[in-house]
């Protein structure tokens, strides 16, 4: 008897060390080992092993949003066109999106467009798993809502999709009109990543406009012998051509078909403004009489051998300070006050033909964005790379090599961008909405980048934190009117986009 319960105890307590170190090595294979030295003794350190195999077991109870999930897929692949078309191309990374139209919609109606953009640590999703949320949301508020795929990692790195999505506003503000869209309604919501990525595509936009403190160039990762082979440079993206399909090409990816609404109509689209465009800048000849720089303008950017000249030129022109905080459009900052010490261009060659008319259809696409909706969203990537630090997660999590490493954390947080903005620069209204009972992406998140917008002074910017709402709940319960947090997380979309329109 003895004998047999010394067995049993062995036998369990082998168990609870091997099944925990078992699941932690297949987490590491499956998402790579930490790029470090020792990178062995780090993943299987006992209180990473013990923090990851938490981790995972809270993975599990995401179970239960499995039938919502399979309910959306399904409604996505049998909705009639009078609701949904799917697949329509758009951008520079053969990428798609999907269109939603409200019920009862008229042929003559023009509504407000919502871009929806999901979430999944930059590296996973799919539009098709949020059909629900899109169809609900275009009832709802009675707006067409777009729904696009993007770059997302390995694919891309955080500055191509964060292109995609400048892309598909672009596309939106093109051929809106074509479907029934209001092209000059513009509402941006984002989950997660994707809220990330929808604050970053604005600043993207707003950065093109401003002479500000220039972004650290961007740093190559260890292992890596070039910045070339770091960031990966396609020959279509770096001369601004697309060797891919036409992005003007509004096809149906199921059959070939044209991709316009009920009642016909076709669109046509370069891809966004110089969004794969470079421009050739002279460095500030201080330290080093034989630095330049290679930089493309925007967060995008990125900067090779110049350590102190200027990163970026808004389109043709430097020296110019912004105007102050506009009401309604967003003010023209291209702009100088009387004792501003304006410097010659720099851009050359590539930049040539950035003009005056890149200039006013960058003015018209912010302007057509009337509001950003951020649902429990990431804004500081230092500080979240801390959080999955202490959960375990940093080194299987895809943010950081998403990110280009540590190194760029700064340069692709929105809060970061936002300090270095300067006083009262002109922004779409920008609502961000949290959970209280958010476990993955803390609530702090959603303070730090209301109360750095509010230091800023954009006047425009809400925060509104939900009780008892954890980070899938804030998005999952948009696709059924049953759920917990449907009609509040719902309500406050509807005043952010109703109340800028």
């Amino acid at each position: 008897m003895l004998k047999r319960m010394v067995k049993v105890a062995t036998v369990m307590a082998t168990s609870v060390i091997a099944i925990p170190y078992a699941l932690a090595i297949l987490a590491n294979l499956l998402y790579g080992w930490p790029r470090c030295e020792n990178k062995y003794a780090r993943a299987l350190h006992p209180k990473k092993v013990f923090l990851l195999n938490c981790a995972l077991l809270d993975q599990l109870f995401k179970v239960k949003y499995l039938k919502l999930v399979l309910r959306s897929r399904y409604f996505h692949s049998t909705a009639p066109r009078s609701r949904l078309i799917k697949d329509i191309s758009y951008g520079t990374h053969d990428s798609t999106l999907d269109m939603y139209w409200p019920r009862g919609k008229g042929t003559d109606d023009r509504c407000p467009v919502v871009v929806f953009v999901y979430g999944g640590t930059w590296a996973s999703g799919d539009k098709a798993m949020y059909a629900l949320l899109c169809t609900h949301v275009a009832d709802a508020l009675q707006v067409i809502v777009c729904c696009p795929n993007y770059a997302t990692y390995p694919k891309g790195y955080v500055d191509d999709m964060v292109q995609d999505i400048v892309d598909c506003v672009t596309w939106v503000h093109k051929n809106a009109s074509l479907y029934g869209g209001d092209e000059e309604e513009i509402t941006l919501i984002g989950h997660s990543a994707g809220a990330h990525l929808c604050v970053m595509a604005v600043l993207e936009l707003v950065m093109k406009r401003l002479i500000h403190t220039p972004l650290p160039p961007l740093a190559v990762p260890s292992g890596v012998t070039s910045i070339s082979e770091s960031i990966r440079f396609d020959e279509q993206h770096f001369d601004g051509s697309s060797a891919g399909p036409s992005s003007g090409d509004v096809s149906n990816g199921e059959n070939g078909a044209t991709g316009a609404p009920p009642g016909g109509g076709e669109g046509r689209l370069d891809p966004a403004a110089n969004s794969g465009s470079f421009i050739f800048v002279e460095g500030q000849m201080q330290k080093n009489t034989d630095s330049f720089c290679v930089v493309e303008e925007g967060i995008g950017g990125r900067t090779s051998g110049s350590s102190d000249g200027s990163d970026e030129a808004p389109d043709g022109a430097t020296g110019s300070k912004p105007a102050g905080q506009g009401e309604g459009d967003i003010a023209d900052e291209s702009g100088s006050d009387g004792d501003a010490e304006l410097a010659e261009p720099l851009v050359v060659a590539k930049g040539e033909r950035l003009l005056s008319q890149s200039q006013r259809e960058l003015k018209d696409l912010l302007n057509s964005v009337k509001t950003v909706v951020g649902l429990a969203g990431v804004y500081h990537i230092g500080d979240h790379y801390e959080f999955e630090s202490a959960r375990g997660v940093e080194d299987i999590s895809s943010m950081s090599r998403a990110m280009y490493g540590p190194e760029n954390f700064d340069r692709f947080s929105p809060v970061y961008v936002v300090q270095n903005l300067p006083k009262n620069t002109s922004m779409p209204p920008i609502h961000l909405i949290h959970g209280a009972d958010d476990h993955v992406v803390p609530v702090s998140s959603t303070i730090k980048l209301h109360r750095t917008l509010s230091e800023l002074g954009c006047k425009d910017t809400r925060m509104t934190i939900l009780p008892e709402c954890g980070h899938i709940d804030i998005c999952f319960d948009l696709m059924d009117e049953s759920r917990r947090h449907h009609h509040s997380v719902m309500q406050e979309v509807m005043q952010a986009v109703q109340s800028n329109s």
